[in-house]
Protein backbone atom coordinates (compact mmCIF):
# COMPACT_ATOMS: atom_id res chain seq x y z
CA UNK A 1 0.00 0.00 0.00
CA UNK A 2 3.05 2.19 0.76
CA UNK A 3 4.42 2.00 -2.65
CA UNK A 4 1.39 2.53 -4.09
CA UNK A 5 0.45 6.23 -2.47
CA UNK A 6 4.20 7.07 -2.88
CA UNK A 7 3.56 5.62 -6.76
CA UNK A 8 0.60 8.42 -6.97
CA UNK A 9 2.38 11.05 -5.08
CA UNK A 10 5.51 10.74 -7.95
CA UNK A 11 2.89 10.35 -10.98
CA UNK A 12 1.22 13.94 -9.80
CA UNK A 13 4.63 15.58 -8.85
CA UNK A 14 5.68 14.85 -12.47
CA UNK A 15 2.16 15.63 -13.89
CA UNK A 16 2.28 19.31 -11.51
CA UNK A 17 6.60 19.89 -13.25
CA UNK A 18 4.65 19.20 -16.67
CA UNK A 19 1.72 21.90 -15.92
CA UNK A 20 4.19 24.81 -14.33
CA UNK A 21 6.71 24.16 -17.47
CA UNK A 22 3.92 25.07 -19.84
CA UNK A 23 2.33 27.92 -17.88
CA UNK A 24 6.10 29.31 -17.72
CA UNK A 25 6.25 29.15 -21.69
CA UNK A 26 3.27 31.05 -22.84
CA UNK A 27 3.99 33.46 -20.03
CA UNK A 28 0.40 32.63 -18.23
CA UNK A 29 0.50 35.63 -15.79
CA UNK A 30 1.32 38.06 -18.83
CA UNK A 31 -1.85 36.67 -20.73
CA UNK A 32 -3.84 36.50 -18.07
CA UNK A 33 -2.80 40.44 -16.60
CA UNK A 34 -3.77 41.16 -20.74
CA UNK A 35 -7.33 39.83 -20.70
CA UNK A 36 -8.54 41.53 -17.44
CA UNK A 37 -7.78 38.55 -15.10
CA UNK A 38 -7.24 40.09 -11.84
CA UNK A 39 -8.31 39.65 -8.28
CA UNK A 40 -7.80 42.05 -4.93
CA UNK A 41 -7.10 39.56 -2.33
CA UNK A 42 -6.50 36.05 -1.94
CA UNK A 43 -5.09 32.97 -4.21
CA UNK A 44 -3.79 34.34 -7.52
CA UNK A 45 -5.32 33.96 -10.59
CA UNK A 46 -2.59 31.54 -12.04
CA UNK A 47 -2.50 29.32 -9.22
CA UNK A 48 -6.47 29.30 -9.47
CA UNK A 49 -6.18 28.57 -13.16
CA UNK A 50 -3.29 26.51 -12.91
CA UNK A 51 -4.83 23.52 -10.41
CA UNK A 52 -8.73 24.20 -12.35
CA UNK A 53 -6.26 23.18 -15.77
CA UNK A 54 -5.25 20.27 -14.00
CA UNK A 55 -8.48 18.90 -13.00
CA UNK A 56 -8.85 18.61 -17.01
CA UNK A 57 -6.17 15.57 -17.30
CA UNK A 58 -7.13 13.44 -13.47
CA UNK A 59 -10.99 11.93 -14.65
CA UNK A 60 -12.22 14.26 -11.76
CA UNK A 61 -14.83 17.39 -12.11
CA UNK A 62 -14.50 20.15 -10.02
CA UNK A 63 -17.41 19.37 -8.07
CA UNK A 64 -16.34 15.74 -7.25
CA UNK A 65 -13.40 16.80 -6.30
CA UNK A 66 -14.29 19.50 -3.86
CA UNK A 67 -16.49 16.33 -2.07
CA UNK A 68 -13.15 14.24 -2.36
CA UNK A 69 -10.90 13.94 0.43
CA UNK A 70 -8.09 13.34 -1.71
CA UNK A 71 -8.57 17.18 -3.20
CA UNK A 72 -6.23 18.69 -5.83
CA UNK A 73 -7.29 21.91 -5.15
CA UNK A 74 -5.21 24.30 -2.53
CA UNK A 75 -8.74 26.35 -1.98
CA UNK A 76 -12.58 25.97 -1.71
CA UNK A 77 -15.35 26.13 -3.97
CA UNK A 78 -16.26 29.76 -3.65
CA UNK A 79 -13.07 31.12 -4.68
CA UNK A 80 -13.04 28.56 -7.92
CA UNK A 81 -17.13 29.24 -8.33
CA UNK A 82 -16.35 32.99 -8.25
CA UNK A 83 -13.20 32.95 -10.52
CA UNK A 84 -15.26 30.70 -13.54
CA UNK A 85 -18.02 32.98 -12.74
CA UNK A 86 -16.56 36.85 -13.09
CA UNK A 87 -18.07 38.94 -15.26
CA UNK A 88 -14.69 41.17 -15.82
CA UNK A 89 -12.38 38.39 -16.89
CA UNK A 90 -11.97 38.02 -21.18
CA UNK A 91 -12.06 34.43 -21.64
CA UNK A 92 -12.53 34.36 -25.54
CA UNK A 93 -9.18 37.05 -25.54
CA UNK A 94 -7.18 34.55 -23.08
CA UNK A 95 -8.11 31.63 -25.41
CA UNK A 96 -7.05 33.56 -28.33
CA UNK A 97 -3.76 34.72 -26.91
CA UNK A 98 -2.55 30.90 -25.97
CA UNK A 99 -3.67 29.29 -28.68
CA UNK A 100 -1.77 32.33 -31.19
CA UNK A 101 1.38 31.40 -29.28
CA UNK A 102 0.76 27.66 -29.62
CA UNK A 103 -0.15 27.72 -33.21
CA UNK A 104 3.00 29.49 -34.12
CA UNK A 105 4.89 26.88 -32.67
CA UNK A 106 3.18 24.14 -34.81
CA UNK A 107 3.01 26.43 -37.64
CA UNK A 108 6.76 26.79 -38.03
CA UNK A 109 7.72 22.91 -38.00
CA UNK A 110 5.19 22.17 -41.35
CA UNK A 111 6.26 22.34 -44.59
CA UNK A 112 5.62 25.28 -46.78
CA UNK A 113 3.71 23.50 -48.93
CA UNK A 114 0.64 22.59 -46.80
CA UNK A 115 -2.04 25.02 -46.22
CA UNK A 116 -3.35 25.96 -43.38
CA UNK A 117 -7.38 26.39 -42.59
CA UNK A 118 -9.62 27.67 -40.14
CA UNK A 119 -12.66 25.61 -39.76
CA UNK A 120 -16.10 26.91 -38.56
CA UNK A 121 -18.75 24.54 -36.88
CA UNK A 122 -21.59 24.82 -35.14
CA UNK A 123 -22.63 21.75 -32.59
CA UNK A 124 -25.65 20.98 -30.22
CA UNK A 125 -24.78 22.27 -26.18
CA UNK A 126 -27.95 19.99 -25.28
CA UNK A 127 -29.27 21.56 -21.49
CA UNK A 128 -32.47 19.77 -21.68
CA UNK A 129 -32.90 19.09 -17.92
CA UNK A 130 -32.12 22.77 -17.08
CA UNK A 131 -35.17 25.09 -16.33
CA UNK A 132 -33.42 28.62 -14.88
CA UNK A 133 -30.10 28.76 -16.73
CA UNK A 134 -29.70 32.17 -18.26
CA UNK A 135 -30.57 32.66 -21.66
CA UNK A 136 -31.27 28.96 -22.07
CA UNK A 137 -33.72 28.56 -25.77
CA UNK A 138 -34.93 26.03 -27.69
CA UNK A 139 -32.26 25.22 -30.74
CA UNK A 140 -33.19 23.17 -33.66
CA UNK A 141 -30.55 19.76 -33.65
CA UNK A 142 -29.86 19.01 -37.29
CA UNK A 143 -28.99 15.74 -36.41
CA UNK A 144 -32.63 14.29 -34.74
CA UNK A 145 -34.37 17.13 -36.74
CA UNK A 146 -35.93 18.20 -33.63
CA UNK A 147 -35.93 20.85 -31.16
CA UNK A 148 -34.09 21.02 -28.28
CA UNK A 149 -33.57 22.77 -25.25
CA UNK A 150 -30.08 24.15 -24.79
CA UNK A 151 -27.74 26.24 -27.12
CA UNK A 152 -25.97 26.04 -30.23
CA UNK A 153 -22.00 26.02 -29.49
CA UNK A 154 -20.15 27.71 -32.56
CA UNK A 155 -16.36 27.17 -33.03
CA UNK A 156 -13.62 28.16 -34.72
CA UNK A 157 -10.28 26.23 -35.23
CA UNK A 158 -6.92 26.06 -36.85
CA UNK A 159 -5.61 23.08 -38.49
CA UNK A 160 -2.66 22.19 -40.96
CA UNK A 161 -4.24 18.28 -41.81
CA UNK A 162 -2.15 16.80 -38.73
CA UNK A 163 -3.04 19.39 -35.70
CA UNK A 164 -6.58 20.85 -34.96
CA UNK A 165 -6.19 23.67 -32.27
CA UNK A 166 -9.25 25.76 -30.99
CA UNK A 167 -9.13 29.62 -31.74
CA UNK A 168 -12.22 30.89 -30.28
CA UNK A 169 -15.61 29.55 -29.31
CA UNK A 170 -19.55 30.79 -28.50
CA UNK A 171 -22.34 30.06 -26.94
CA UNK A 172 -25.46 30.88 -28.83
CA UNK A 173 -28.90 31.51 -27.70
CA UNK A 174 -31.79 32.13 -30.00
CA UNK A 175 -32.23 35.75 -31.61
CA UNK A 176 -35.75 34.92 -31.63
CA UNK A 177 -37.30 36.36 -28.20
CA UNK A 178 -40.05 33.64 -28.81
CA UNK A 179 -37.73 30.72 -28.31
CA UNK A 180 -35.95 32.08 -25.09
CA UNK A 181 -36.47 29.95 -22.40
CA UNK A 182 -34.75 31.85 -19.55
CA UNK A 183 -34.73 35.77 -19.64
CA UNK A 184 -31.62 37.91 -19.23
CA UNK A 185 -29.99 38.98 -15.94
CA UNK A 186 -29.12 42.29 -15.19
CA UNK A 187 -25.32 43.07 -16.26
CA UNK A 188 -23.13 46.29 -16.03
CA UNK A 189 -22.76 46.81 -19.92
CA UNK A 190 -19.07 47.70 -19.35
CA UNK A 191 -17.93 44.19 -18.70
CA UNK A 192 -17.33 41.48 -20.73
CA UNK A 193 -20.05 39.80 -19.41
CA UNK A 194 -22.24 41.70 -20.79
CA UNK A 195 -20.95 42.01 -24.44
CA UNK A 196 -20.93 37.86 -24.13
CA UNK A 197 -24.95 38.09 -23.26
CA UNK A 198 -25.52 40.51 -26.30
CA UNK A 199 -23.07 38.54 -28.97
CA UNK A 200 -25.52 35.01 -27.53
CA UNK A 201 -28.52 36.47 -29.44
CA UNK A 202 -27.15 37.47 -32.55
CA UNK A 203 -27.26 36.07 -35.98
CA UNK A 204 -24.54 33.16 -36.74
CA UNK A 205 -23.27 34.46 -39.26
CA UNK A 206 -22.50 37.61 -37.52
CA UNK A 207 -20.73 35.78 -34.57
CA UNK A 208 -19.01 34.16 -37.16
CA UNK A 209 -17.56 37.55 -39.12
CA UNK A 210 -16.54 38.63 -35.39
CA UNK A 211 -14.50 35.07 -34.85
CA UNK A 212 -12.59 35.82 -38.18
CA UNK A 213 -11.71 39.09 -37.63
CA UNK A 214 -10.79 38.90 -34.17
CA UNK A 215 -8.61 35.89 -35.26
CA UNK A 216 -6.68 38.15 -38.27
CA UNK A 217 -3.42 37.81 -37.38
CA UNK A 218 -3.60 33.82 -37.40
CA UNK A 219 -2.03 31.98 -40.13
CA UNK A 220 -4.24 30.79 -42.43
CA UNK A 221 -5.60 31.14 -46.07
CA UNK A 222 -8.73 29.37 -46.08
CA UNK A 223 -11.86 28.87 -44.09
CA UNK A 224 -13.72 25.02 -44.52
CA UNK A 225 -17.25 25.14 -43.75
CA UNK A 226 -20.52 22.52 -44.02
CA UNK A 227 -23.22 22.83 -46.34
CA UNK A 228 -24.95 25.27 -42.99
CA UNK A 229 -22.44 28.13 -43.82
CA UNK A 230 -22.21 27.85 -47.03
CA UNK A 231 -24.09 30.51 -49.14
CA UNK A 232 -23.05 33.50 -51.25
CA UNK A 233 -23.65 36.22 -48.88
CA UNK A 234 -22.08 33.93 -46.28
CA UNK A 235 -18.69 33.44 -48.94
CA UNK A 236 -18.96 37.03 -50.01
CA UNK A 237 -18.34 38.37 -46.09
CA UNK A 238 -15.63 36.03 -45.45
CA UNK A 239 -13.70 37.29 -48.98
CA UNK A 240 -13.78 40.86 -47.89
CA UNK A 241 -11.74 39.56 -44.47
CA UNK A 242 -9.41 38.63 -47.02
CA UNK A 243 -9.76 34.63 -46.61
CA UNK A 244 -11.16 32.17 -49.33
CA UNK A 245 -13.53 29.72 -48.49
CA UNK A 246 -14.11 25.94 -48.71
CA UNK A 247 -17.46 24.59 -48.11
CA UNK A 248 -20.02 21.93 -49.35
CA UNK A 249 -22.74 23.45 -51.54
CA UNK A 250 -26.70 22.98 -50.49
CA UNK A 251 -28.30 21.16 -52.78
CA UNK A 252 -31.99 23.44 -52.86
CA UNK A 253 -33.42 25.58 -55.62
CA UNK A 254 -33.87 28.77 -53.69
CA UNK A 255 -30.20 29.27 -54.12
CA UNK A 256 -28.72 31.03 -57.97
CA UNK A 257 -25.23 31.27 -59.17
CA UNK A 258 -24.58 32.84 -62.89
CA UNK A 259 -23.13 30.26 -65.11
CA UNK A 260 -23.58 30.39 -69.15
CA UNK A 261 -25.27 33.46 -69.02
CA UNK A 262 -28.09 32.91 -66.76
CA UNK A 263 -28.95 32.62 -62.76
CA UNK A 264 -29.12 28.61 -62.23
CA UNK A 265 -29.70 26.59 -59.12
CA UNK A 266 -27.24 23.77 -58.13
CA UNK A 267 -29.01 20.98 -60.06
CA UNK A 268 -29.04 22.70 -63.51
CA UNK A 269 -25.76 23.59 -63.40
CA UNK A 270 -25.06 19.78 -62.62
CA UNK A 271 -27.28 18.81 -65.06
CA UNK A 272 -25.43 20.85 -67.96
CA UNK A 273 -21.74 19.94 -66.65
CA UNK A 274 -22.56 15.73 -67.39
CA UNK A 275 -19.09 14.59 -67.27
CA UNK A 276 -18.37 11.21 -65.54
CA UNK A 277 -14.86 10.62 -63.55
CA UNK A 278 -12.22 9.17 -65.95
CA UNK A 279 -10.65 6.50 -64.10
CA UNK A 280 -9.85 6.55 -60.41
CA UNK A 281 -10.89 9.97 -60.23
CA UNK A 282 -13.54 11.34 -58.18
CA UNK A 283 -14.27 14.79 -59.67
CA UNK A 284 -17.53 14.22 -62.16
CA UNK A 285 -16.77 18.09 -63.19
CA UNK A 286 -16.33 22.05 -62.39
CA UNK A 287 -17.22 24.51 -63.44
CA UNK A 288 -16.63 28.64 -62.75
CA UNK A 289 -19.89 31.30 -61.57
CA UNK A 290 -20.28 33.95 -59.88
CA UNK A 291 -22.70 34.52 -57.12
CA UNK A 292 -24.44 37.86 -55.27
CA UNK A 293 -25.06 38.97 -51.85
CA UNK A 294 -28.16 40.44 -52.65
CA UNK A 295 -30.78 39.62 -55.16
CA UNK A 296 -30.55 43.08 -57.23
CA UNK A 297 -27.02 43.16 -57.59
CA UNK A 298 -25.23 43.89 -61.02
CA UNK A 299 -23.00 41.46 -62.46
CA UNK A 300 -20.07 43.77 -61.90
CA UNK A 301 -20.20 43.85 -58.04
CA UNK A 302 -20.44 39.71 -58.20
CA UNK A 303 -17.88 37.42 -56.77
CA UNK A 304 -16.34 34.82 -58.27
CA UNK A 305 -16.41 31.15 -57.61
CA UNK A 306 -15.57 28.10 -58.84
CA UNK A 307 -18.04 24.57 -58.12
CA UNK A 308 -16.32 21.11 -58.14
CA UNK A 309 -18.69 18.44 -58.29
CA UNK A 310 -17.65 15.13 -56.79
CA UNK A 311 -18.90 11.49 -56.48
CA UNK A 312 -20.13 10.14 -53.88
CA UNK A 313 -18.25 7.72 -51.73
CA UNK A 314 -20.15 4.56 -51.69
CA UNK A 315 -20.94 3.15 -48.15
CA UNK A 316 -19.45 -0.32 -47.87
Amino acid sequence: MTSIIADINDNRHVFKSSVDHFFSKINISKQLKSSNFYKKSGFSCTQILKELFALVFTGKNLYRNLLSDDALLTFRKNTAYRFLNSEHFNWEKLLYKVMSQLISEVDRLTGKDRESVLIADDSLFSRQRSKKVELLSRVFDHTSHRYCRGFRMLTLGWSDGNTFLPVNFNLLSSPKDEHVLCPVQETDKRTNGYKRRQQARMSTTDVLIEMLRNAGSIPARFVLFDSWFTLPQTVIRVKRENRDVIGMVRITEKIHYFCNGKWQDIKSIYGSICNKPCGSSKIVGSVCVKIREQRDCELEECTDAKIVFIQEKKSK
